[in-house]
């Protein structure tokens, strides 16, 4: 274990650096991905403290890529959504979503922003994706697809942020 800001870490659980939008835009290049150089949208959001199935969901998604959301409960943190070109095999208009944590990214998605679309874990797109492991999309996994309930499960917590 490491301690580091007065946080203990497990070794090799350090998340990347997300304070800026270079550090982010570098990170997402870094999965083989090409963002556009400024973010469409950042809001605020409260990880629940206790997650319902949208976040089990989601959390085993972060898992999938080495993230986990389960030591951030109850915590703020910032959704920065960046436009990126679709990964190979995928098809709809497509964007990552980083959570941010005291300027480190702790999780988040590579998804389509088509109904019905696919959400996947951040991960190298370089051809060695770190999908279910069927290679298809994420949805494969869940009998519902966790997409626009993850997004308005965040969006529920970042209205009870502002109350």
């Amino acid at each position: 274990c490491l301690l580091i800001g007065g946080e203990l870490y497990a070794a090799g659980n350090i998340k990347e650096n997300g304070k800026t939008n270079s550090q982010r835009v570098g990170f997402i290049k870094s999965l083989g991905l090409s963002p556009q150089e400024e973010c469409i949208a950042s809001k605020g959001i409260v990880i629940p403290e206790r997650f319902g199935e949208v976040y089990i969901n989601y959390n085993a998604l972060q898992s999938e890529a080495g993230y986990n959301l389960e030591p951030y409960k109850g915590s703020e943190a910032t959704v920065f959504t960046y436009s990126v070109e679709t990964p190979k095999g995928y098809t709809g208009e497509t964007v990552v979503n980083l959570i941010v944590y005291n300027g480190r990214i702790i999780g988040g998605d590579i998804s389509s922003r088509v109904f019905n679309g696919f959400m996947l874990p951040l991960g190298d797109y370089n051809g060695k994706t770190k999908t279910c492991g069927c290679h298809q999309r994420i949805h494969c996994r869940w009998t519902r697809h966790p997409h626009d309930n993850i997004h308005s499960g965040l969006s529920a917590s970042l209205q009870r942020l502002s109350q």
